[in-house]
């Protein structure tokens, strides 16, 4: 009987298993090289398992939080954004977010630029237990050039990103998201400075109009982390 593949939905890996990739597995199984191997289950399934593993760690760690998509990796181009960068203590880094997203929308009023979506919160460094380098802003169509008040262009980083989509409970989300990243044998890229740990890009996209729904913790966000090459 032919191996069935697993539907690109159910598989985080975003596609179908194809019968080579069944069968490679059960060859491996079948020769020398696993005679060692007992007692053991080998998934192949495009990472569906430890996706199950995910979700069930949402409730682990007591968390309610509402996954709108699953964790999976994606890869993207270069997108062009204006933002303001400040350091800002880890306490209170929710409220300085929402002043620099006000700030940078005035900025990006009296300019006239031109935005898509509702705002992104982008950790250039983190450090739970002292300053945050962070930075918050809009995306654009296109490259912004030139500086406007605190507002200064950039781009997040083309690559393979680890990411998903969420509602309430943004640290828990970032943990959750880093398990699965482990869990699936993949590496972020970040380095650790002296000033804690560096992220290439590492950023929360904002998906609902606050005009719409003001309470933040109904809020859809993408959380994207850029994945080592």
């Amino acid at each position: 009987m032919p191996a069935l593949p697993v539907p690109a939905s159910l598989a985080a890996a975003g596609r179908p298993a194809g019968p080579e990739e069944m069968a490679s597995a059960v060859a491996f199984l079948a020769a020398d090289e696993a005679s060692f191997v007992y007692g053991v289950v080998l998934a192949v399934d495009g990472g569906r398992a430890a996706a199950q593993r995910f979700h069930q760690a949402l409730f682990v760690y007591g968390v309610r939080m509402e996954i709108v998509e699953p964790a999976r990796v994606e890869e993207r181009a270069e997108i062009p954004y204006v933002g303001i960068r400040v350091v800002t203590p880890f306490r209170g880094m929710l409220a300085a977010r929402d002043r620099l997203l006000a700030e940078a929308r005035a900025g990006i009023e009296e300019a006239g630029i031109e935005t898509v979506g509702y705002g992104f919160l982008r950790l250039h460094v983190i450090d739970m237990n002292g300053p945050m380098d962070l930075e918050a802003g809009y995306f654009t169509p296109g490259p912004v050039h030139g500086e406007h008040s605190r507002l200064r262009p950039g781009s997040m980083v083309a690559g393979r990103y680890a990411t998903m989509k969420y509602q309430n409970h943004a640290r828990r989300a970032n943990q959750a998201l880093q398990d699965w990243v482990r869990d699936n044998g993949l590496v972020l890229d970040r380095r650790t400075v002296p000033e804690g740990d560096a992220f290439a890009c590492r950023y929360e996209a904002f998906w609902t109009d606050p005009a719409v729904e003001p309470r933040k913790t109904r809020w859809t966000v993408e959380l994207s982390m850029l994945l080592a090459r």
